[in-house]
């Protein structure tokens, strides 16, 4: 389901990587129910996502069964992570999403406290000099209701912010700018 995945884990460095056909290409996530209960400093830099619209495979039932396909990189409720200088095209959801890992609330149907272990915002991500071209052109069904775009956020989280603003389409708006 995933090209490369981060899940519950500090100090991370992953760079100088090509990631293709999959679910999602990078996938960094803080997911509940694990031994370690934080994510933090992560840094992606320098890789080439692209064409990660591999139809999700997942075991029926598992939380990566509900990734929706066509995600160049994702970063789900981590925290500090930053994502710089990667390339990412052709991905037919989006190029790089942060969300907070309540998204999988919505997704998978679970009761908000199955996520209490975890503190499921993601703050801190710094998006910067990314080129996103060409993603978003199939966007999932509902019960995901975002459109496809080359930059996605869900507007939770703090001190989340984003420069160099390299892509064509964007959903949720105003991004704070890193300075």
């Amino acid at each position: 389901v995933s090209g490369l995945e981060i899940e519950n884990s500090t100090d991370i460095t992953v760079t100088n990587n090509k990631s293709y056909n999959n679910v999602v290409g990078i996938f960094v996530d803080l997911l509940p129910g694990k031994d370690i209960k934080t994510s933090s400093n992560v840094y992606v830099g320098h890789n080439h996502v692209y064409k990660n619209n591999l139809v999700n495979f997942g075991a029926v039932g598992s939380l990566e069964s509900y990734i929706p396909t066509g995600i160049g990189i994702l970063v789900l409720g981590t925290d500090q992570t930053t994502v710089d200088n990667n390339i990412s095209t052709g991905n037919n959801f989006t190029g790089i999403a942060v969300f907070s890992t309540l998204a999988l609330a919505d997704i998978v149907g679970l009761p908000l406290d199955y996520f209490d272990d975890i503190e499921p915002k993601a703050d801190g991500a710094r998006i910067t000099n990314n080129m996103l071209r060409n993603n978003g052109a199939i966007p999932p069904p509902p019960p995901l209701y975002y459109p496809g775009v080359d930059f996605l956020w869900d507007g939770t989280g703090t001190d989340n912010c984003w420069s160099d603003k390299n892509f064509t389409t964007s959903y949720q708006s105003p991004f704070p700018l890193c300075i």
